[in-house]
């Protein structure tokens, strides 16, 4: 991995993030050509912190160039394997990224905060019978040996390392444009692409529609939402449960479908809330999840108004929020995070339901006008 970097001040050691990784052959090239080589590398575990010691570094841009060893997991964490099975029956796994909150250290080096925002120029190498996915779209393909090809994406936008993403595997696909030029590709399991046309017909209404509410056009020029047995946030390649993506018309439920169109809208929200403007840190967890949990709503009654949504707001989310918040163990919305290990403890449905009633009052008291032109925009 290469790391185009700015030193501000003199110093003899880099620290960085990385987790359950081995590092090697460690350089700076500095920039007058000079390699300056690693004199010694070691971690903390605890802090998940790798620190890179050289003799003076002097303020300078700089490219530091790592190689590194990882694992593809079974955690369901950083990079992972999911499994999925072929119509034939056969057990098949997809190779996945799963980023958010802290774990883009389980897969390569990187200052792994949501405020630290960096372009990725993205490279795989992958069996040539296998679909490779990633923020972006490919920019080049070349064949290589052993059955193998060489995949790289085009840069991505600045953004968070939470954000980063990749999946290969088996996949069918359906595929559809929205009215402003987005090509937007619902990826399934290999013999259920025609449940992917809900998911399709929804994203493909939302993403103009966001256009249009937030004044700010999506930035990238493709939107893939792909099946998967979990479903992290990314930028550009949306993953989801089956359950949370596929319909069968013959069995699918009214209900089901209803709550499809949500989780639809809710993560196609964070693709401008979240991804383009990003919280600095995860204490502000609600405002984000909040925030796409509200909007949803917003997206799918445009959309689908004879859902009637706006009720089961009150009774899904307001109500539950209610419930939840007369506990004992209950905590404020925002919630003060000083160790990666807490941040889980926080995705949950007072982040979610609380926050999204809380901007739900808010919007309802400035009004909409309003509450677009001031509370969005700034």
């Amino acid at each position: 991995i290469n790391f185009c970097i700015k030193i501000l001040e003199p110093t003899k050691i880099i620290e960085i993030n990385s987790l359950d990784l081995e590092i090697n052959n460690v350089y700076l090239l500095t920039n007058g050509g000079k390699k300056l080589y690693s004199k010694s590398i070691s971690y903390s575990t605890e802090k998940e912190l790798s620190f890179l010691e050289f003799d003076d570094i002097s303020p300078q841009n700089a490219s530091l160039y790592l190689e590194f060893k990882g694992e593809l997991n079974d955690k369901m964490k950083g990079f992972y394997r999911s499994k999925y099975f072929k119509p034939d029956g056969t057990e098949q796994f997809a190779a996945v990224t799963q980023f958010e909150a802290t774990d883009a250290r389980r897969c390569f080096p990187c200052w792994d905060e949501p405020a630290l925002k960096a372009t990725f120029d993205i490279t795989l190498k992958v069996p040539k019978n296998l679909i490779a996915l990633s923020n972006m779209p490919i920019k080049d393909q070349k064949t290589l040996d052993n059955d193998l090809e060489e995949i790289s994406f085009k840069k991505t936008p600045k953004m968070s390392t939470y954000l980063v993403a990749v999946v290969v595997g088996e996949f069918d696909y359906v595929e559809d444009v929205t009215r402003d030029g987005v090509i937007v590709r619902v990826y399934t399991p290999l013999g259920k692409k025609e449940q992917g046309r809900f998911a399709l017909k929804v994203a493909t209404k939302v993403l103009p529609y966001y256009n249009d509410y937030f004044k700010i056009s999506y930035p990238l020029p493709k939107m893939d939402l792909i099946a998967i047995a979990i479903f992290p946030l990314n930028w550009g390649l949306v993953t989801y449960r089956e359950t949370f993506v596929l319909v069968d018309p013959d069995n699918t439920s009214l209900i089901r479908k209803q709550s499809i169109a949500l989780t639809v809208g809710h993560e196609i929200a964070h693709q401008w809330f979240g991804n383009l403007v990003t919280m600095e840190w995860w204490t502000y967890l609600w405002l984000n999840e909040g925030y796409a949990s509200f909007v949803e709503f917003l997206c799918v009654n445009h959309i689908f108004p004879e859902y009637d949504i706006w009720t089961q707001f009150v009774t899904d989310m307001h109500t539950r929020a209610l419930e939840l918040d007369t506990l004992q163990n209950s905590h404020p919305i925002e919630v003060e995070v000083h160790h990666p290990a807490e941040i889980d403890e926080i995705f949950d449905e007072i982040s979610y339901n609380k926050g999204a009633s809380v901007i739900r009052m808010l919007h309802n008291y400035l009004g909409d006008e309003i509450f677009r032109k001031d509370f969005i925009k700034k």
